[in-house]
């Protein structure tokens, strides 16, 4: 619904663009070739920008099972690392998913509910270090 919005709003704009005046043109007028050659070009123009603006970019996201080795609340970060002992670093942000398996633990998971040892499954944006998915597997033993 939104493109439809956007590309009507693209035809008038094309429209506008086809009535100005081109000085390249006899009399200040533009001929009807003329006319509709811009117009489809700026309505060309106009639907890849939309396109553009509607698609998200694409996005690498690395899926892990990790252990928590620390959890940041004021600053929304986490430390894991995996079975291999390589450091990972997310942010948490409003957007982040924080589930859990519900055996493991019920009702709404924050990020005081994760603790160190705890098993997680994450899904980082490697590019800009983000979290969006964290889901709490296993807790850590009590000793």
């Amino acid at each position: 619904m939104a493109c439809g919005r956007s590309l009507s709003a693209a035809r008038k704009a094309c429209s506008f663009a086809s009535k100005r005046i081109d000085p390249c043109c006899r009399g200040g007028r533009l001929s009807y070739n003329r006319a509709m050659q811009n117009s489809r070009l700026m309505l060309v123009t106009l639907c890849l920008a939309v396109v553009a603006a509607i698609l998200p970019a694409q996005q690498f996201v690395i899926d892990l099972k990790v252990e928590v080795v620390s959890v940041d609340v004021e600053n929304q970060k986490m430390t894991f690392e995996d079975e291999d002992g390589t450091p990972y670093v997310g942010a948490v942000d409003e957007k982040t998913k924080l589930k859990a398996k519900k055996k493991v633990f019920r009702g709404k998971l924050t990020l005081k509910d994760i603790k160190k040892g705890d098993q997680v499954k994450v899904k980082l944006n490697p590019s800009d270090s983000r979290l969006l998915e964290v889901q709490l597997l296993k807790r850590a033993e009590a000793t």
